[in-house]
Formats: structure tokens, sequence, C-alpha cells
């Protein structure tokens, strides 16, 4: 008989499925070792932040992946960052925020996003 956790861990591969919901990236961690591609479900979402230098614009990358040193990512750090390989935002580095989301034995929801000043004071910079 299957046990609950065996059950989830088959459950997730199917969101990992590339022909399905998951996407390849790129993953540059930042202790110095090779970058390389891994599999990640996930989206993309806007939103606007206030700081001290003005308005931002953060788009978050929000996603899971296997929690695996080689196939996924096993312990994340401030510093690393992905890139995806197609489609919209495509063209930039996403950096990770220390956000953990979730963490299972098998997987990690991560929280990846990048800041661009928008504005400052009156004037529009974006």
């Amino acid at each position: 008989m299957t046990t609950l956790r065996e059950q989830l861990a088959e459950d997730f591969a199917v969101f990992l499925d590339t022909d399905e919901l998951a996407e390849t990236v790129t993953f540059y961690p930042t202790d110095g070792g090779a970058s390389r591609s891994i599999v990640v479900c996930g989206v993309v979402t806007r939103s606007f932040e206030e700081d001290e230098r003005g308005q931002l614009l953060v788009e978050r990358f929000e996603f899971d992946v296997k929690r695996d040193a080689t196939t996924g990512i096993a312990t994340p750090q401030i510093g690393d960052s992905i890139k995806r390989a197609t489609g919209q935002f495509s063209d930039v580095r996403f950096m990770f925020s220390g956000e953990i989301d979730s963490e299972t034995d098998y997987s990690l929801g991560l929280v990846y996003d990048r800041k661009i000043p928008y504005r400052h004071g009156s004037e529009h910079t974006a």
C-alpha cells in the first residue's frame, strides 16, 4: 500500500512535468558552483512597493522546485539567482528573496524577485 508521503511525492512529479505546468530555468548558485538547468513550477506577479528611494516595481517569481542538490535546489542562499529559459521575463535574473514559502522532504516553495526603481519623487524613471 502506498503511504501518503509516497503519494504526495508522486503527485509533485506531475507538477514538474515540462509538458504540463513546469518550465526549465537556469539556476546560478551564490557559492560559486556551476550554473545548471532545473525544473520549476511557478508564476510571476507584479506589485509596487515604497522604500526610502521611492517607488519600486517588484516582479516576484514564486515557484516549487525539487529539493535536491543536483536536479533542484537543496538549500537556497541569499545571492542565488535564476533565469527563465523562454517567455516573458526570460531576459532577467530573479534573486532569492530569503523567503521559503513551503518545504517538505522532497520540495521547496521559494520566492525569487527583482526590484526596479519606478519613481523618485515626481520623476518617472522607468
